[in-house]
């Protein structure tokens, strides 16, 4: 039996050398472990010492910056209160700010993609993919910033549809289906369209966030945008969403799962992209068509511009039982149907794929490369060109005037900052190169100042004086239109002709605007 006890402030352990080997024993000789530590503790003088909580403050930093993430919410929360308040013709200056700062500092996602173009683009330069995966950058941010309109109410999407004789299959078939798209696009910003074409409830499956707070963000947005027939299921470990999705096919629904990428905990199959190359997609679309005896329609939904999407609908995939009854062939065999189609629209479209992680597997030697290339030029993809049908926009303004007007004050307000640091670091080699190194960084965080401050002031205004919310756009951009004005002032008065006129330029353009958006307002 262990005792232990504490003689007076030194807390002094006295263990007798004989232990028992018995179960009670075993237990108490624990418990004289513990008591031999505490009386250790009390005896260094920590009596007294407040426990430390350095570890949940940690926690508790830790948590906070993950916030400010790639992942996290900061940005979906700040992506939605700035597309509901930033001037359309500002909007594409920021568009390109965030997407260089993003392409810049992800390194890993910059490099996913750029392993995934070289093999989408066999032969093709590793530094013109650098570039390449900028694009992919900017088509994904674009999709992000409709997506975030789409959810504010805007009906401001030009689409056009391609193969309308297999969406119109889709849209007669009584029993349920399996819709099979890709991540291109964004089919959030398509969800009115198939909802209106497509009268059956609609299930939508999407991978969780990767960060909590994230995921409850969207998932309030959902629900706040939640339309009659329209459901989203998220694909987390032990929701038996497979009996779910089945259970709405079986009831005449249609599922809409993305097949392009492995996340978490996917069953996948391991398919031939190419000669010597090889990759995983999700075996659950064809496990689930073959469950249920339902069709697969691959539908992609493709970024063609600005405002501007593009509905490109295949056909339909069949996964019958053989008379062998294996299965594994038949979803074998579907898969690569789906793995044909899949290549050449991620061919042919691979700005608009926004996968960032790498996903395929090489397995010949860089002798084979030219092999590669050759296949690659004998599978050329091709497309249709002319549409099959147009559904304009109900509302928005030009592509050009946004992005002229946009290019206008991104260049003029650029050249002013570059001019004005380096005239103050002439004279010192050092200073002008690091001047010219810091410059990108001080523009970018100016002008998303003077944003910020402009639409707060616009705000206040608004909230004091009980404008009506049509006005926000003139106000808003007057307080732009003052800010730059000073900008301007401060040139002129400083002696340079040449940022004054191009200043003088930039309010031509912007007074257009601003008649434009007061007398010929977006309908």
């Amino acid at each position: 039996m262990v005792e232990t006890g504490m003689a007076g402030k030194e807390g002094r352990a006295v263990i007798p050398p004989a232990i028992s080997q018995s179960s009670q024993d075993a237990h108490a000789d624990a418990r004289g472990e513990i008591e031999i530590c505490t009386s250790f503790a009390l005896r260094h003088g920590k009596r007294d010492r407040p426990t430390c909580d350095c570890p949940s403050r940690h926690s508790s930093l830790k948590n906070l910056l993950r916030r400010f993430s790639a992942h996290g919410d900061f940005w979906l929360r700040y992506l939605h209160w700035g597309t509901r308040h930033c001037p359309w013709f500002l909007e594409p200056m920021y568009v390109f700010a965030f997407t260089v700062m993003f392409w810049v500092f992800l390194g890993r996602q910059r490099r996913a993609v750029t392993a995934n173009l070289a093999v989408l683009l066999p032969g093709s330069s590793p530094v013109m993919n650098l570039f390449r995966a900028g694009r992919v950058f900017w088509n994904f941010a674009w999709s992000l910033v409709d997506q975030a309109h789409a959810r504010h109410g805007s009906k401001n999407i030009h689409w056009e549809i391609m193969g309308d004789e297999h969406l119109a299959i889709l849209e007669r078939e009584t029993k349920g289906s399996v819709l099979l798209t890709a991540h291109m696009g964004n089919y959030d910003v398509a969800a009115p369209l198939f909802a209106e074409r497509i009268q059956r409830p609609i299930h939508m499956v999407r991978a969780p966030e990767r960060e909590q707070k994230s995921q409850e963000f969207q998932a309030a947005q959902r629900e706040k945008e939640r339309k009659a027939g329209f459901v989203v299921h998220y694909n987390e470990p032990g929701n038996m969403l497979g009996m779910d999705l089945a259970r709405a096919i079986q009831e005449g629904g249609v599922v809409a799962i993305q097949g392009d990428r492995i996340l978490f905990d996917v069953s996948p199959l391991e398919l031939t992209y190419r000669e010597g190359i090889t990759w995983q997609i999700p075996r659950g679309p064809f496990l689930l068509a073959l469950v249920t005896k339902a069709l697969i329609h691959p539908v992609f939904i493709v970024r063609m511009g600005y405002r501007r999407y593009r509905v490109v609908a295949a056909a339909p995939i069949e996964v019958p039982l053989p008379a062998n009854r294996d299965k594994e062939a038949a979803q074998r065999l579907a898969a690569e149907q789906w793995n044909a189609v899949l290549r050449e629209v991620m061919e042919r479209h691979w700005r608009q794929w926004f996968v960032f992680e790498p996903v395929f597997q090489k397995t010949v030697k860089s002798d084979d490369q030219q092999s590669q290339r050759a296949e690659a030029r004998e599978a050329a993809p091709k497309e249709q060109q002319t549409p099959d049908r147009i559904i304009p926009a109900e509302s928005g303004h030009g592509a050009m005037a946004a992005l002229t007007l946009s290019a206008l004050v991104g260049c003029w307000s650029g050249m002013v900052m570059l001019r004005w640091l380096l005239e103050r670091s002439l004279g010192c080699t050092g200073c002008m190169i690091t001047s010219v190194l810091i410059w990108p960084v001080l523009w970018f965080l100016a002008m998303v100042a003077l944003a910020q401050v402009s639409l707060w002031v616009a705000l206040a205004i608004m909230k004091l004086t009980r404008l009506p919310m049509r006005h926000y756009d003139v106000l808003a951009c007057g307080i732009t239109l003052t800010g730059l004005s000073a900008v301007a002032w401060e040139e002129y008065s400083g002696g340079c002709p040449v940022g004054w006129w191009l200043g003088v330029l930039w309010f031509v353009g912007l007074g257009v605007a601003l008649i434009g958006t007061l007398f010929r307002p977006a309908r």
